[in-house]
């Protein structure tokens, strides 16, 4: 297997695994709480840009400049405050990967006249604490700062290509009990997972990327398989180009969280050439919520020459999907099936000795507006149970 290189980082010297030589910061969102402006004359703030805070208690930004509850702030010009059952969180953009260490920093005060017992620092993900640290605020003088370290090492066990989560807790009862927490830094080192495509910054595709089946990939779905830990990020594009259709045999789950950033191209010119017969049904599947960009340049037909009973290319739950105008689907059961809120876009798209060529149904939506539908044995399009498609200019 070729490796795939795209910037910011050039490892050429390791082959086949993504490598931190020493730790690399991960972008906090408003890291030391001073995005959020506090008037010249108010103390304190009940707002938190970029953190999602909930809990039973109060929470916001506060300024240690301008009161007496530290003997020393630090220079802190303003910090976040939270009251006993208070929590904030954040989503980070970065998904995990085996064997990657994370270590978080954060510093926290105990304010003067505070009965604030501890405050609970956690890394997680999917809902799950993969590592926390409770912090007994009582231990540190009044009116002073400490800095505390959460240390994380992902295994195998774990969500591996699920995003990370940070989060503090103020474990107190009462209202009074305050807690101010400054300065989060996250970091990442150590051997990630064995890849064939150097990453930026970590885990995040920051220009666009090419990468080659079967050059580099020997199948679809593995180049697929390969990007689900990597976040996409919203202006870039990953292009998944197939040259030869040979060896695709394996059904496509298309279910990347930024698939609307991916497109699979085959031969745009004669997408004859680039035959896909994919075992299983569906072949082609994008559901529960996902999205993909485009797929284009393939005839996708059926696998086996007995009478089919499959789908070709399903939108499941919410699942959306661009079907190209240089694609043929042939000999399947069901084209395209369309169920529960499912939503293909097949403009263009050549139909030829299917069963039926489109079913949309269940409040699914189907364009298939300039397509072409021949040798048919049963329907060209089928809608029902509030599904709908749109086919104006279709040849059938």
């Amino acid at each position: 297997m070729k490796k795939i290189t795209f910037a910011l980082m050039m490892l050429s010297s390791f082959c086949c695994q993504a490598v931190y030589a020493a730790t690399n910061p991960i972008p906090v969102l408003n890291h030391n709480f001073e995005a959020d402006l506090l008037d010249i004359n108010t103390k304190q703030s009940a707002t938190l840009s970029g953190w999602l805070a909930d809990g039973q208690g109060t929470f916001g930004v506060a300024s240690p400049t301008n009161s007496n509850e530290y003997s020393n702030h630090g220079d802190r010009g303003q910090s976040a405050f939270l009251t006993g059952g208070a929590r904030l969180s954040q989503s980070l953009p970065i998904t995990l990967r085996n064997k990657e260490e994370f270590t978080l920093t954060f510093d926290i005060g105990h304010p003067a006249d505070s009965s604030a017992s501890s405050v609970m620092a956690r890394l997680t993900s999917q809902g799950l604490i993969l590592g926390q640290q409770q912090v007994d605020i009582q231990s540190i003088p009044e009116g002073t700062w400490q800095t505390k370290t959460v240390e994380l090492t992902i295994t195998e066990n774990m969500p591996l290509g699920k995003p990370l989560a940070i989060e503090f807790y103020n474990l107190s009862k009462a209202e009074g009990d305050i807690a101010h927490i400054d300065n989060i830094a996250l970091g990442v080192s150590g051997v990630g997972a064995p890849l064939r495509l150097e990453k930026t910054g970590s885990g995040i595709i920051a220009n666009d990327v090419t990468l080659r089946v079967p050059e580099d990939y020997t199948t679809i779905q593995e180049a697929l398989d390969f990007l689900k830990p990597h976040f996409i990020q919203a202006d870039k594009q990953v292009t998944i180009k197939v040259s030869s259709c040979v060896a695709q045999t394996q059904p496509l789950v298309l279910d990347h969280p930024q698939g609307r950033n991916i497109q699979l191209i085959g031969n745009i010119g004669n997408p004859g050439h680039c035959v896909l017969k994919l075992e299983g049904s569906p072949a082609i599947y994008v559901g529960e919520d996902n999205e993909f960009g485009l797929i284009d340049g393939f005839t996708l037909q059926h696998a086996t020459s007995t009478a089919p009973k499959d789908y070709g290319v399903r939108a499941y739950y919410n699942g959306t999907v661009t079907l190209g105008e240089n694609m043929v689907i042939s000999g399947f059961s069901r084209a395209i099936h369309a169920l529960d809120f499912g939503v293909v876009i097949a403009d263009g798209v050549s139909f030829i000795n299917n069963e039926v060529d489109i079913e949309s149904a269940r409040s699914s939506v189907v364009t298939a507006r300039n397509s072409n539908s021949v040798q048919n044995h049963l329907w060209s399009f089928y809608a029902h149970q509030a599904g709908r498609i749109f086919a104006e200019g279709a040849h059938t």
